[in-house]
């Protein structure tokens, strides 16, 4: 919970001075809270329902620079007992416009994060780096297609990296609150050393509010 407070008070006081600019059809200042309406983490012989909810945001530093993070808070079954399996993230980005018009906008950006995750008295730590489109085929509608590789670093003899799939929905209902559908698929390689290791998937859906500033 501290990480989800220290992140959104991060991000609101450095959208604060970019707060009254101009908003384009593709903004990058906002927060975001999502609810896991549908996630499942699956490897060979394993599956368990998950379930959890995120808070995101970013804010725009410079026309094409911002920063971006996000906080997961995430629980499944562990042999009856609530398990956590939390991910977090914070970053720096780079946007540029390929489009633009009165009715329709076209992004490509590139991010660099710290990443954290935690699951069974675990953590993790490392670096992402991603890159996706951001495409407004209309004022209320946005489509986010991205791709991340993280390296998550090594701990108590594990060693994990993950490549991380997302296919974002926005509907702008109004100039600020926007709702959001995503699909997240997340690929995580388990690497125990001498050849012992294994993959597990972390597949979810996500329906959130976003505030725009």
């Amino acid at each position: 919970m501290n990480k989800i407070n220290g992140l959104a008070a991060a991000i609101a006081l450095a959208a604060v001075p970019f707060a009254a600019s101009a908003q384009s059809l593709i903004s990058y200042d906002y927060l975001q809270l999502d609810i896991i309406v549908d996630g499942e983490l699956s490897e060979s012989g394993f599956s368990e329902d998950v379930d959890g909810f995120a808070l995101e945001g970013s804010a725009l530093l410079h026309p094409n620079v911002f920063i971006a993070g996000q906080s997961t808070q995430g629980y499944f079954d562990d042999s009856g007992d609530d398990a956590a399996f939390d991910q977090f993230s914070f970053g720096v980005g780079g946007r540029f416009g390929l489009m633009e018009s009165a009715s329709s906008a076209l992004d490509v950006y590139g991010v660099l994060n710290y990443e954290n995750i935690s699951f069974l008295g675990a953590s993790f730590s490392g670096f992402g780096i991603g890159a996706g489109l951001r495409w407004a085929p209309a004022d209320q509608f946005e489509i986010n297609a991205s791709v991340s590789h993280v390296d998550y670093g090594k701990n108590v003899g594990a060693e994990i990296e993950a490549l991380r799939y997302q296919l974002r929905g926005l509907f702008h209902a109004t100039e600020n609150l926007s709702f959001a559908l995503d699909f997240r698929f997340e690929e995580l390689d388990i690497d125990f050393g001498g050849g012992a290791g294994g993959d597990l998937d972390y597949d979810q859906i996500r329906l959130g509010a976003r505030w725009n500033f």
